[in-house]
């Protein structure tokens, strides 16, 4: 019996010794996970280069604040260069390369060509190209947001609302995400309200506030608004790429977002030990990458009726039932 006693206490103690052995091998397992999840989460310093200036409350800005808050999310030293034109946007990449830097965003698709060149030349740095039109299958990627399916929606928006069945689109230059925009601008509206009249202008020049603000204003005198030209009129006007309600808070009805923030998390994460791999990512109203912000304070120029018809549209889209159109692209000679 005294044996049969000893052997139980045995087996106890070896029961308890394999379950703090399996525990130390799970743990071990656990840390060498996580240890080698430190290892992959190598994105220390990324880089940034933009056409205009942080400051501009639309497309370089957007991309600035994107990083920092991608910066802060990672932990990694974030650090940009504004207003590159794109004679210096090849140098600028390749000081970016040449300083070690993980990952670089060119923050506009006429810097393909200039990063394709450096990507090829520094294969170690990954690079991503907003808008971009260029790719290779290890560390190049540009990213193409499916502008026309917010242009559609603010379009249908436009043209619900206006009292004279006059509205109009102005961009700074014909570039795809902008271009594509009001393709689905000028496409849905003409749908939604037959016979209504769109005007569609270009100031050329993204930095020039002065002649943006000429050009609104011609365009209002045709029953036409664009910002805080059309806060002095008494227009309504929607925004485009972030929301600009803060601009013209009596004026600007909604606005066009692209979501910069979730693509550049989206490419961070894929850099910081996910699944990095080079080529084309797409995102759209599907991903909530586009599309329209509240109407903060102008809500009640959007009845009930008008509300459920975008919704409408917004569903179709999203299942495919209706397509906005892109801009016609010129073919290269």
């Amino acid at each position: 019996m005294e044996a049969s006693v000893n052997t139980e206490e045995e087996k106890r103690a070896m029961k308890t010794a394999m379950k703090i052995v399996v525990g130390t091998v799970v743990l071990a397992v656990a840390l060498s996970l996580l240890s080698g999840l430190g290892d992959a989460r190598n994105l220390k310093k990324v880089g940034l280069i933009v056409p205009g200036p942080i400051g501009d409350n639309g497309w370089s800005a957007a991309g600035y604040q994107a990083l920092q808050k991608a910066a802060k999310k990672y932990g990694f030293q974030a650090s940009h260069q504004e207003n590159v034109s794109l004679p210096k946007a090849e140098a600028a990449l390749r000081q970016y390369a040449e300083a070690g830097y993980d990952l670089v965003y060119a923050h506009m698709f006429v810097y393909s060509a200039a990063a394709a060149r450096v990507a090829k030349a520094f294969p170690k740095t990954k690079s991503v190209v907003i808008h971009g039109t260029v790719r290779n299958k290890t560390n190049l990627v540009s990213y193409q947001t499916m502008t026309q399916g917010g242009g559609f929606m603010a379009g249908a928006l436009a043209a619900l609302v206006s009292k004279t069945g006059k509205i109009g689109a102005l961009g700074g230059r014909p570039i795809p995400p902008i271009a594509d925009a009001i393709a689905g601008y000028v496409a849905v509206a003409k749908h939604v309200r037959p016979g209504v009249k769109v005007v569609v202008d270009y100031t050329g020049d993204f930095n020039n506030t002065t002649l943006a603000r000429e050009k609104a204003l011609a365009m209002i005198n045709q029953g036409v608004a664009a910002l805080k030209a059309a806060e002095e009129k008494g227009a309504l006007a929607i925004g485009f790429i972030r929301d600009q309600h803060a601009i013209a808070p009596k004026a600007v009805l909604s606005s066009v977002k692209i979501d910069f923030n979730q693509v550049y998390d989206r490419i961070a994460a894929m850099a910081n030990g996910g699944k990095w791999k080079g080529g084309f990512l797409r995102m759209g109203l599907s991903h909530n990458a586009v599309g329209l912000v509240p109407y903060h304070g102008l809500a009640d120029r959007v009845t009930p009726k008008m509300q459920a018809r975008l919704d409408k549209i917004l569903a179709d889209l999203i299942s495919g039932k209706i397509k906005a159109p892109a801009a016609k692209r010129r073919k290269r000679k």
